[in-house]
Parts: structure tokens; sequence; C-alpha cells
């Protein structure tokens, strides 16, 4: 089966298992089919993203989390109440650890296959992280990942990185990894690039901003064509819409972005020179999962279904997430537009982690006080 199978989509010398592939030859944003045999593609698209309770260590560098159950986060796993106030600790996603690597297939195609190890010392990695539930809330000059409270806006990429680092090592805004991943894991689960036809466009404001923890009830589950409430993806409440968010690792120079990775490696990658909706993105071409726009001229309805804005400055950053609810904003939407020191009421963050992670039982976690 899997030859026969692999015989359609190519050739020798390209992975038989655990891919998607995409063709640039279809503006039909359900262009991507999977792999008939992708057991760890599934095992990491339906238990690599799951919500937890997050308290740091002493010290910095390390934090120790709880898993809440999947489809009630008031929950831990073990059914006993879980406090999503900060009484105790932050909601975050875990992001499992798994490698990756892209793969050309024809002119049209190309694949990026997923494995639980570096198979042969060029696979991409991606460690595991932890990223907010919510969008993050500041209090006290610090960011956190809290239910029943607005999330903060109107502050600078500058003062919400200083914000996250007061909170110790190895806690910053999320980073372009991360959104990155967001973005090729989703489209890997619903076949699609248009998501917002899948998860639905939400309701979610930012002027007023919307209250977090309106998915608290349903947990981990992702939404289905959401028209008031955040939508959810991943775990991820506000996945896209409500609020833009600023991230970290991006430095924008007359359309050149300087990408800084986890490893502390920097790369230099060409974006599009017009806005607009986006046609074209960098990890057509690989080897990374750069969700940068090369080209636009697409639509709501085709390629990535979200837009791109952009100009010629200098010492630019990065936003994603896009403001309200609406169709320019999924998880491909790019705001290269303002400054790290820019305020905007459509803009906020969210707390990320990246460090030491060990998980806990319940009654150990518990135990724990929150610094």
């Amino acid at each position: 089966m899997r030859r026969r199978f692999f015989n359609k989509i190519g050739g020798g010398g390209l992975p038989t298992d655990d891919f998607m592939v995409f063709d640039k030859s279809v503006s039909d944003p359900a262009n991507i089919t999977i792999s008939e045999d992708n057991d760890f593609l599934y095992r990491l698209l339906t238990s690599g993203f799951y919500r937890v309770l997050c308290k740091s260590a002493m010290g910095g560098g390390e934090v120790f989390v709880c898993g809440l159950k999947y489809n009630n986060s008031n929950l831990y796993f073990d059914g006993s109440p879980a406090d999503l106030t900060g009484q105790e600790g932050d909601v975050m996603v875990l992001f499992l650890e798994f490698w990756y690597k892209w793969y050309k297939v024809d002119d049209n195609r190309f694949l990026y296959h997923f494995a639980d190890h570096d198979i042969d010392g060029t696979y991409i990695h991606v460690p595991q992280s932890l990223v907010g539930a919510y969008k993050g809330y500041v209090s006290s000059n610090r960011l956190y990942s809290w239910s029943d409270v607005t999330p903060t806006t109107n502050v600078s990429l500058s003062d919400f990185r200083s914000y996250a680092k007061a909170r110790g090592t190895g806690f910053q805004v999320i980073d372009f990894q991360q959104h990155c991943v967001i973005a090729m894991m989703l489209y890997a689960k619903y076949k699609t690039r248009n998501l917002q036809g899948v998860l639905g466009p939400g309701g979610a404001t930012c002027d007023p901003a919307t209250t977090t923890g309106s998915s608290n009830a349903t947990g981990g589950a992702d939404t289905e064509n959401e028209y008031s409430k955040y939508v959810c993806g991943l775990g991820l409440e506000g996945v896209f819409g409500g609020i833009c968010e600023w991230v970290e690792g991006v430095e924008i120079n007359n359309r050149v972005w300087k990408i800084t990775d986890p490893d502390g490696s920097t790369r230099n990658v060409n974006a599009g020179t017009v806005s607009g909706w986006i046609k074209n993105i960098a990890a057509e071409n690989g080897p990374f999962f750069d969700v940068v726009p090369t080209q636009v001229g697409g639509s709501n309805l085709k390629y990535y279904s979200d837009h791109y804005y952009q100009a010629s400055d200098n010492s630019l950053v990065l936003a994603r997430s896009y403001s309200n609810s609406n169709e320019y904003g999924g998880v491909a939407y790019t705001g290269a537009d303002k400054y790290a020191s820019s305020q905007d009421l459509a803009y906020g963050s969210r707390l990320a982690f990246r460090g030491t992670i060990s998980e806990l039982n319940p009654e150990q976690f518990k135990m724990l006080p929150v610094l």
C-alpha cells in the first residue's frame, strides 16, 4: 500500500509515511493531502498539544506542569477541580518535541515529513515548549496566561518582552517558530489553509478586548464554525482573531526578515514587497516552516485565505492573529509594518516558555507554591 500510494505523488527517495503534501498549482485552499500511513503525525496532531497548569521552579529556567482534562479545562486530568484564574499557575499549552524535513516532489508539489527523531542528520528540530492558552494579561509589570481577565492591549512588543522576562528565566512572548508550528499543524489536521472556514471566524474583539476563558468548559477541543466567541485550535483560545499578537524572534529591514530560531541561529528570508491576500509563502521552498508571505494575489477563499501588510521601513517587527474577527486574519495573517515601540488597542501578545519542563501528577503539583 505504501509503495502504490507513494508512486502516485512522486518517486524514489521520498518518505512513505507521516507526511503532508501541498500542491502549489491549486488555488483551492484545500490543496493538502496526508499520507495513508501516518502513525506519528496522527499522534502529534491528536495528543501533541494539550493544556496544562504551569508553576515556576525556584531559580528559574524550569517549570512544573500538570495536565488538564481534554474536554474540560476546569478539571485536572484525574477529574479534580482546577483553578484557571492564576491561583494555581498559568494555563498553558504544551507543545511536544518533533522533527521535520522539506522535500520537493515535483515542480508544483512539496511535502513535509514528520518524525520523532532526526532521521538522517538534516531534520529540523522543534523543541518542547509552552504557549499561553489565552491572550496575555499584564499585572504588576509581569505577563500571565489567566482565565477570566481582560487581555492587555495598547502595549509595545518591547514592553511585553520585559514583562515576560520578569517572570523568570525561560519565559518570553510567543515566538516565530511556535506560530509557524501552529499554522502547519492546523493545515495538516484539517487539510486546508482556509481555517476560518473550518474553525469559524470567531466573534472576539479587541476594543473592548474579549475576556479570556470562553473555552474553559470545552477544554482543548477545537471550535467548529465559531461566530460568537474566541476561535480555538490546538488548545489555544484565540488561535487567531480577537487581538493581534506581537511575535518574538523576527526583525524586519526593508522586507528582509532576520529570523532567530530557538537554538540562537539566524537566517534571512526575503518577504513580498506588496500587501494583499497571501498566495505564496517561503515554506513552500523549504527547508523551514517559514510562514513568510512571498507573493500576494489570492483572496479569502483562495490559497492561504489570509492577509499580509508590509512596509519598506527598517527595524520592524511581526504580528500574527489579526484584530477582531473576520476573514482577513487566520494563522498565516502577517502584520509586518510596525515597530517594537508601537502601541495599539488592537495589539497584545501571548506568554510562552522555553526551558526545562517537568510533568507532575495533580497531588504533587498542588503542593507547589505559585511563585
